[in-house]
């Protein structure tokens, strides 16, 4: 019994020592990863999964990629499985390198898990590199234009590759049919090149398209859609801008019928709520009518004919339909638009249209003005003149004139922009009901700078710190008493973070591309802010004794065209006139460096008895004026004079008077300012010419003057410089104007851009 005890412990001994060995068999078995190569060669590489020895069971492993590559680009399979009875398996990795631009880029390959073994601790992940030399980019082909319009059925879209290619590139395109909610142009109504061959070296090519309108219907809008198919194995396709989208719509040509007619037909309050009447008559006894109602004077300035204003509106046309300023009417129905009209001009605008709700261009229009009260009007007035708008540590002038009396202004000054770009208006409505202001977001003006237009517009920055545009209140401006006025937030946006206050606003210029800037962005309005009339002084003896004609002397020069040198004229006398801006508050003044025809503004501070000049921008026919200051840095190997323009809109200088003389004192710190400069720009190409070498010292003195019988004028006519001549008595030589002087440079290529030296 002894020995089979024995015999039986042995057994159970050997039993769990074999349990021992496979599990610590088990403990031991890890998993790595390497690659079969460094680098991607043709965009191939195997990775290499491999156990530390033989297992008895099957092995997973999940592998995961990280780096410059996108994972898109990346194909590979994400985990893998290792038989029992084998080591090693196989995993390829391809990569998609055509959206990759040149350079160098890195893949670490990593194993996350691993099922029936352990993660090798030194050889858990490798990496693999991809270097794209930039002569082994294919070009990309795209059409970088959209929105093209068909003329008289034809039009034009461009096909570009992003670089020149060794050899001709084969691009082929095809129309697309099924463009869900728009109505397509069939294919078969086009005609153009296809496959086209951009020539080797070139980067773009015109493809013009013929469309056959006698298969569309009149009245229908229509839109080619042309994409790019395929191209030649030397290129690829863009993976943006690959589709052309041309407009057609067919037809439409505005007629005329007297025998309409759309008037206004009055309003009525009921309830507390204002409707308008729109009447029509003389229509045909079938079918319905579009009206639209638009501010006086918006189609003459958006539309060349009622054809172009046809057509436009046919495209969007059931975007208007329903809404407060447009609907559908029948024969001798009498449209009701509650509540939507101010006080202003406006004009109706009535069209015929299909049994399917298209335009058939029939038209008649009229106009129509709803007007002021009397006692609305005279609120009205209170709001016109000067302001003074305090935010922070600034203050802006603000200057409100009429826009329709009694209904809405023009406003002046928002955000002190008015020294940056000139003419700046910005338009407002008048609530007659609540005696206040709204200011609405919108575009101000079209502003060449430097060869590029942009877009100037008043945007509102939302609690949230953003900038925001749209069709939205963007301040109010509510009365505290006859003389003081608070400015608050006008309204509210939805972002798709959240619904946030409008909390100021500020002005953006922006290009086509929709790129810009905002100016004075680091002084945003914010709400409130306080806004102090300007009372006109009419009886101040001190701003009364500023107006008159004043001479000043300067030294002046001009440019020898001969001996490619200045030339100095001596000292020559201008005259200054000073008139009244606002009596007893600021100046018009023209005369300065002899330019009668340029009209700057002056400041007049009551306390002091003094006036002050800025610089500041303002537009004369085809050219822009700066008045601008000079100011002096030491000289270095790049600029030896030190001399800069200054434009930022500081204060030039202040004028003080003293009986019959104006003393003129610096009006900025240290050196800047020293000296006062014409500067005058094309707005076609925004390249800055100086007008004059230096401009002149500060400060001067002005004295009176004494009108002589007769005194030479420059001539501002038709975009040019005109002057008369005048002779020299000492050398018997004809020197020109400072005006001349101007086209001189231009021609010479004596420019002078903005901070750059001046001589």
């Amino acid at each position: 019994m002894k020995a089979t005890f024995l015999k039986s412990a042995l057994l159970t001994l050997c039993a769990v020592c074999m349990l021992v060995a496979c599990k610590k068999e088990k403990d031991n078995l890890s998993v790595s990863i390497s690659a079969t190569s460094p680098t991607y060669v043709e965009g191939k590489v195997d990775l290499i999964i491999a156990l530390s020895e033989v297992s008895t069971a099957t092995v997973s492993a999940s592998i995961a990629a990280s780096g410059d590559i996108p994972e898109a680009a990346l194909s590979f399979d994400k985990k893998v499985t290792i038989p029992a009875g084998s080591v090693t398996a196989t995993v390829p990795v391809t990569v998609d390198a055509s959206a990759l631009e040149a350079g160098t880029y890195e893949t670490t390959f990593t194993i996350s898990s691993v099922t029936g073994g352990s993660i090798s601790g030194s050889r858990n992940s490798c990496k693999v590199s991809l270097v794209i030399d930039p002569s082994e980019i294919l070009p990309q082909v795209s059409i970088p234009s959209y929105s093209e319009a068909f003329t008289s059925g034809k039009a034009v879209f461009k096909v570009a590759l992003d670089r020149s290619a060794e050899a001709d590139v084969v691009v082929n395109f095809e129309v697309k049919t099924d463009l869900g909610e728009y109505q397509a142009v069939p294919a078969s109504a086009l005609t153009f090149a296809n496959p086209v061959t951009i020539p080797a070296g070139s980067t773009e090519l015109d493809v013009e398209v013929t469309l056959d309108e006698s298969v569309l219907t009149k009245g229908q809008s229509y839109y080619a859609v042309i994409s790019i198919a395929s191209v030649s194995e030397n290129a690829k396709v863009a993976a943006r801008k690959v589709q052309t989208y041309i407009e057609a719509l067919v037809n439409i040509e505005a007629n005329l019928r007297s025998d309409w007619s759309v008037t206004f037909a009055g309003e009525y309050v009921k309830d507390e709520k204002t409707y308008h009447s729109i009447q029509t008559a003389g229509m045909g006894e079938e079918g319905t009518y579009y009206i639209f109602v638009f501010e006086g004077g918006y189609v003459a300035a958006n539309f060349e004919n009622p054809t172009d204003l046809a057509q436009t509106l046919e495209k969007v046309v059931s975007k208007y339909i329903g809404t407060e300023n447009a609907y559908q009417i029948k024969k001798g129905e009498t449209g009701w638009l509650y509540n939507i009209f101010p006080i202003g001009a406006y004009e109706i605008w009535l069209f015929g249209c299909t049994a399917e709700g298209h335009i058939t261009g029939d038209y008649t229009t009229s106009t129509f003005h709803i007007d002021a009260t009397a006692e609305e009007l005279e609120a009205y007035n209170k709001w016109l003149g000067e302001w003074n708008v305090t935010r922070k540590d600034l203050t802006d002038k603000w200057e409100i004139t009429q826009k329709y009396p009694g209904g809405s202004f023009y406003i002046q000054g928002i955000d002190g922009t008015s020294t940056v770009i000139s003419d700046i208006l910005v338009e407002a409505d008048y609530d007659t009901a609540n005696d206040q202001i709204i200011i609405y977001a919108q575009d101000c003006k079209i502003w060449t700078y430097k060869g590029v237009d942009y877009t100037v517009g008043l945007l509102g920055i939302t609690t949230a710190g953003g900038l925001v545009s749209g069709s939205f209140d963007l301040a109010k401006v509510q009365k505290v008493d006859e003389n003081t006025a608070t400015i608050v937030s006008g309204g509210q946006v939805t972002l798709s973070s959240g619904t946030y206050d409008v909390g100021g606003m500020t002005f953006m210029a922006y290009d086509e591309n929709g790129s810009g800037y905002v100016f004075n962005g680091q002084t945003f309005y914010t709400w409130p802010e306080t806004m102090t009339r300007i009372i006109a002084i009419n009886d101040d003896p001190v701003y009364n004794a500023f107006l008159g004609k004043w001479n000043i002397k300067r030294n002046d020069s001009e440019w020898d065209s001969e001996a490619k040198d200045w030339k100095d004229l001596g000292e020559v006398t201008d005259v200054w006139e000073i008139t009244p801006k606002l009596a007893g508050y600021s100046y018009y003044i023209s005369g300065i460096e002899g330019y009668d025809d340029l009209i700057i503004k002056a400041d007049y501070d009551v306390t002091s008895g003094s006036f002050t000049v800025s610089e500041q921008n303002f537009t004369v026919d085809d050219y822009s004026f700066c008045l601008a200051g000079l100011f002096h840095y030491p000289g270095d190997a790049s600029n030896e004079e030190g001399d800069y323009l200054y434009d930022s809109g500081a204060t030039l200088f202040t004028a003080t008077k003293d009986g019959d003389v104006i003393n003129m004192a610096v009006g900025q710190a240290g050196s800047y300012g020293d000296f006062l400069s014409m500067q005058v720009y094309e707005t076609a190409d925004g390249k800055y010419y100086n007008l004059h070498d230096e401009g002149y010292a500060l400060p001067n003195t002005l004295t009176k003057y004494v009108e002589p019988s007769s005194a030479p004028r420059h001539i501002f006519r038709s975009g040019r410089f005109m002057a008369p001549a005048t002779r020299s008595f000492a050398t018997g030589k004809s020197r020109r104007s400072s005006m001349q002087r101007a086209k001189l440079f231009a021609k010479d290529g004596r420019k002078v851009e903005r901070n750059a030296s001046v001589r």
